[in-house]
């Protein structure tokens, strides 16, 4: 049994150590199992070697003297992979040192095995958003990707569809979602791991992390998928509405990164002025505060007050369960703690009033600091 681990790198030499080092810790747990690292360098400008004789397993290296993107990366290196079963990890992102052995024990007769996941300093599968429906063609083609990274799934090689590997995405992005539809489409099965065994890491260089790429992306496979009749009667119906459902989700994203991004201009305009940043808490007497919003633009918050006269002393948010964090998070219905003010990052009427109801303090929108 042999198991190929396909990483396609993009001036990925900076991730070289964590990917060998992980991969070797999987090795030592996976006693009796061969395992093969592809390495597939689609950065052109950044030559890749590796010392193989450090390394328990066999290493590929492929310089690619084009760039391919990140769907024919994958497929570039799964043509030079030996594997009967196949992981697609990315440069960035993180597996613990017993996921073969733990994918390879729950997969059985099924044609791949996904795993619960850890993503923005958060579970990714939630009371809301449901672990099952990983496996729901339904849910896929009406709603959005399930899986947040390729690295969840293990598969068997020859489940792999021939169609995603003789049609490559020009945009990148959606390459894994368009896999697993094209697999759904087909009716492999899905095992389910209820352990969480890997960590989809957000960095400048994650291609799911530019919604407008992300959008563009997902429009191709769309229209690849319409074109060439994958989905019939009312699957297809679904699956042609699914754009407007995805541009929903994106939309609402976009509106939270310019609001992150209108307080870090807000920020750094205060540093480079010298304007007093602490007047608007100082001028409502507000020295602790909660902060509504695990997310990026309460983390950003939290981080900035970090230093300051301003205690942040806990986060609020609805999937408290759920998030990783030194600092204490409480649903909104289990505050225990007073403090002067709540920071809303969080921009959704309903909640705000509800929270204002609940609390006896002010509850605040970030917005408000710098309006």
């Amino acid at each position: 049994m042999t198991v190929s681990i396909i990483v396609p790198l993009f001036y990925g030499k900076k991730y070289l150590d964590v990917i060998l080092n992980q991969v070797e810790q999987c090795v030592q747990n996976a006693k009796g199992i061969k395992v093969e690292l592809v390495l597939y360098n689609d950065s052109p400008a950044e030559k890749i070697s590796i010392c193989e004789t450090v390394y328990s397993y066999k290493i590929k290296v492929f310089n690619s003297a084009v760039n391919h993107g990140i769907h024919g990366a994958r497929v570039h290196g799964l043509e030079k992979a030996e594997g009967e079963y196949i992981l697609f990890l990315d440069q960035d992102d993180k597996i613990v040192p017993a996921y073969l052995e733990k994918q390879l024990n729950c997969i059985g007769h099924a044609d791949a095995v996904v795993c619960r996941a850890i993503h923005n300093n958060r579970f990714h599968y939630t009371n809301t958003h449901v672990f099952e429906n990983v496996i729901s063609k339904e849910f896929m083609l009406k709603k959005w990707c399930p899986i947040v990274s390729p690295g969840q799934v293990l598969i068997k090689r020859n489940s792999i569809p021939s169609f995603w590997k003789n049609n490559i995405l020009e945009n990148n992005g959606a390459d894994d979602y368009f896999l697993w539809l094209l697999m759904a489409g087909e009716g492999k099965s899905f095992a389910l791991n209820q352990e969480v065994l890997f960590e989809h890491v957000i960095t400048g260089m994650n291609t799911s992390g530019d919604t407008n790429k992300m959008m563009d992306s997902e429009e191709e496979m769309i229209q690849l998928l319409l074109e060439n009749h994958i989905f019939h009667g009312e699957e297809e119906t679904w699956l042609s509405e699914l754009l407007g459902s995805l541009r929903r989700i994106h939309i609402k994203e976009l509106d939270q990164y310019k609001r992150t991004f209108a307080f870090l201009q807000y920020w750094n305009k205060c540093k480079a002025h010298n304007i007093p940043f602490l007047n608007f808490f100082q001028e409502n007497h507000i020295r602790r505060v909660a902060i509504y919003g695990a997310g990026d633009l309460g983390r950003n918050v939290e981080l900035l007050l970090y230093n300051t006269d301003i205690e942040v002393v806990c986060f609020i948010d609805q999937n408290a369960d759920y998030i990783l964090s030194e600092r204490p998070v409480y649903r909104k219905d289990k505050i225990n703690i007073k403090v002067d003010a709540i920071l809303m990052s969080v921009k959704d009427e309903n909640v705000t009033e509800e929270m204002k109801a609940l609390s006896e303090c002010p509850v605040y929108q970030i917005d408000e600091i710098w309006n």
